[in-house]
């Protein structure tokens, strides 16, 4: 009996190690495949060297890359070390690729006993026995598994794109900012400057209070609009640090400059069609469809049957005789009640909703490319006619109006103002040419297989 008992030990300390070795491969294989795929859509390195959980200062990684300033690319690599819900979406895949492994697992068999106390001796009943239905769902079981890890696997692939798509989005809302800024700073002196001449010449009795009190108004409305510009400079570099996912702000700065004149290129002409192939979300529809119409085609006796029945062997010993009797177990449910049409009509209704899902997904897909390519087409080409004529046009007003004033045919006022119709311009133009790179990184976003946002306000249309 000690030999025995000690070679079923023995088996039982070689299985743990080899089960666990086999839930470590299926992990690292689902990573190497979503790392291919990273590295296809985006051309990223995933994953990454992740620094410990609880950290507060960043990864040495990460703290190389910020050493010399940021720009998009880098940005993008700081926060696949650092941004915490790409760390968790990775996790949920390995939940994922865990749930795969024990799919494929035999349910383990069921030992149960009787004792019947009775004069003068007790009955005794044992058995084991193995759940029937659980061995043939085992393919079914591995097949819902693998849905799920597509479904998780797309779903990691998407919140990448997403965090990807947003951080270039956040660096270029800073660099806008600054320059806002930058145009609200020289609008607010052109505003001191006008109140200045205007007190110099009530001083002289040639403006009346009410002239000095408008033009002291516009100063103080210039002010709170440097003011307000300016913190937003702030809310705009810690957007920027949360997505990044870094604690504190160790002072970096952003590299890619600002080049007002470069506009996106326009979009692809395949780009719908490329669109519906890199779908993530698409992905995802397809493979709970794939799921709903494997459990729709299971005959009715499998959800009749469900987990309780089972096969097996049985022991009991003759409280007379005092022998032991052996013989097979078999308990099957009778379908009386629930006959399983009922779970396969929802299983059929279930994969019809996700066919009406993914049809409807690839109409709206289809649509909201045209509607961003439309966006991004239309603000480029306002944002190129500001730069080349509404600008240029602006700037030679200021010139002769300023020839004219050294000719002393009109005055100061007509100077100042000409000059801050200049700013207000210049600030149109910026609103529209942040606009019109915010839809090429939403076209980008789509492209790669991320739905974005569509229904956003724009600075330069009144949001």
């Amino acid at each position: 009996m000690r030999a025995r008992f000690g070679r079923a030990a023995l088996c039982a300390l070689l299985v743990v190690p080899i089960g666990c070795a086999q839930l470590e491969r299926r992990r690292t294989e689902e990573v190497r495949r979503v790392a291919d795929e990273v590295g296809q859509r985006t051309a990223l390195v995933f994953p990454p060297k992740w620094a410990e959980l609880g950290a507060h200062e960043p990864s040495p990684q990460a703290q190389a890359l910020l050493a010399d300033g940021l720009d998009d690319d880098e940005a993008i690599r700081v926060a696949l070390l650092e941004n915490r819900s790409i760390r968790a979406a990775f996790e949920r895949l390995g939940v994922a690729a865990y749930d795969r492994v024990r799919a494929g697992l035999i349910a383990n068999p069921l030992f149960s006993a009787t004792v019947l106390l009775q004069d003068p001796f007790p009955d005794v009943e044992l058995g084991v026995s193995q759940p029937l239905v659980d061995l043939f769902r085992r393919s079914l079981r591995m097949d819902l598994a693998d849905v799920e890890l597509d479904v998780a696997r797309a779903a990691v692939l998407e919140h990448l794109v997403r965090v990807s798509s947003h951080v270039r989005e956040a660096t270029l809302a800073c660099r806008a900012q600054l320059e806002r800024a930058r145009l609200a700073q020289e609008t607010a002196l052109a505003a001191r400057e006008a109140e200045g001449l205007t007190i110099a010449l009530h001083k002289a009795g040639n403006v009346t209070d009410l002239e000095l009190s408008t033009r002291r108004r516009a100063r103080a409305l210039a002010d709170l609009d440097s003011l307000e510009a300016q913190a937003l400079v702030v809310e705009r570099r810690e957007d920027l640090l949360a997505l990044l996912g870094l604690s504190n702000d160790p002072g970096f700065e952003l590299t890619t400059r600002l080049e007002l004149d470069q506009l996106p290129a326009a979009p692809a002409a395949d780009l719908e069609s490329r669109v519906l192939e890199n779908s993530l979300g698409l992905a995802q529809l397809e493979a709970r469809l794939r799921g709903a119409q494997a459990r729709a085609g299971l005959p009715r006796s499998f959800n009749v049957l469900g987990n309780n029945s089972a096969v097996g062997i049985g022991a009991g010993k003759d409280d007379v005789v005092g022998s032991w009797g052996v013989g097979p177990i078999l308990s099957v449910p009778i379908p009386i009640f629930d006959t399983g049409a009922s779970m396969q009509s929802a299983a059929r209704a279930e994969a019809l909703a996700w066919l009406a899902e993914r049809d409807g997904l690839v109409r709206d897909l289809a649509s909201t490319t045209r509607r961003l390519a439309a966006r991004q087409a239309s603000l480029s080409e306002r944002a190129a006619l500001a730069r080349s004529e509404l600008l240029s046009l602006t700037r030679r007003v200021v010139i002769e109006t300023l020839q004219q004033y050294n000719s002393m045919q009109i005055g100061a006022f007509d100077v100042l103002h000409e000059r801050e119709l200049e700013l207000k311009h210049s600030r149109m133009a910026l609103d529209l040419w942040e606009d019109a790179w915010r839809a090429r990184i939403d076209l980008d976003q789509l492209r790669l297989g991320a739905r974005p946002e569509t229904h956003r306000p724009s600075r330069s249309m009144g949001g």
